[in-house]
């Protein structure tokens, strides 16, 4: 919620404040370098855009609460695009002056300033939620992991069997991986009551068969569908699916 009388226009919540004293309190105690909020434009531009502005100055809010673990600067993406070279995905990735990044270490966030609004008619601001979870995602875990869901007929990088034409053709995407900070491992939902903790990406690759789930366990209480497990990690983690389905293949 955003308070739009003007003389609380700008202040940070305390659920945001209580949030950030507990993230940045766990770096300082690590001895950790500064969280950075990279906004791809320059500060003029960003003033006079109400998509950008407001976030920005939650992010200098943060800056002057925390200034021992928060940093915020702008870069003009037109101007000098290799000054976020370091955060391109290939070299065909494009930054707008729309992207903000929010980096920690090796490991960072890119997203767009339409993604701290939401718009059902009517438009409101969700920026504390969006930026708090984006801080917690490279903050938070110590060796997150990208894991390929198995068990239906999945595409996966089979890091016991590397040579095999299933890995093969995954070998850049699994390097890519790789090279963004993440540990890659496989998962089989039947075999787990929940998604591990240290998962922020689950990946379904190319599917065969459905999700299935035991219909003679349905209403009891200790029962977890393979489904359940995928919705509860969305609900409690600070984590990311990826779906990649053949359009021919009906999974209900």
């Amino acid at each position: 919620y955003l308070d739009t009388t003007y003389e609380d226009l700008y202040t940070v919540s305390g659920r945001m404040e209580e949030e950030c004293d507990g993230i940045f309190s766990a770096l300082r105690q690590n001895g950790g370098e500064k969280l950075k909020i990279t906004f791809c434009t320059d500060p003029d531009y960003i003033m006079k855009t109400e998509q950008i502005r407001v976030t920005y100055i939650l992010a200098k809010k943060l800056e002057k609460m925390y200034p021992d673990s928060v940093e915020v600067v702008t870069v003009n993406a037109a101007l000098n695009p290799t000054a976020l070279s370091e955060y391109k995905v290939t070299s065909f990735t494009e930054m707008n002056a729309y992207n903000i990044i929010v980096s920690y270490g090796g490991r960072y966030r890119i997203t767009h300033a339409s993604r701290f609004w939401v718009d059902t008619g009517v438009s409101y601001y969700r920026g504390e939620y969006v930026l708090a979870t984006l801080i917690k995602s490279v903050t938070m875990v110590e060796e997150p992991s990208a894991y390929f869901i198995t068990g239906h007929g999945e595409d996966y990088y089979d890091i016991n069997n590397p040579e095999c034409e299933m890995s093969l053709e995954l070998y850049e995407f699994y390097n890519l991986l790789l090279t963004r900070g993440l540990n890659v491992k496989t998962l089989n939902l039947s075999e787990i009551s929940e998604i591990p903790e240290d998962c922020v990406l689950l990946m379904l690759n190319d599917p065969k068969t459905d999700f299935t789930y035991d219909a003679d366990k349905i209403g009891s209480i200790s029962y977890v569908s393979d489904i359940e497990k995928i919705d509860r990690y969305l609900i409690t983690n600070q984590g990311a699916v990826m779906v990649a389905k053949d359009y021919r293949i009906k999974l209900p």
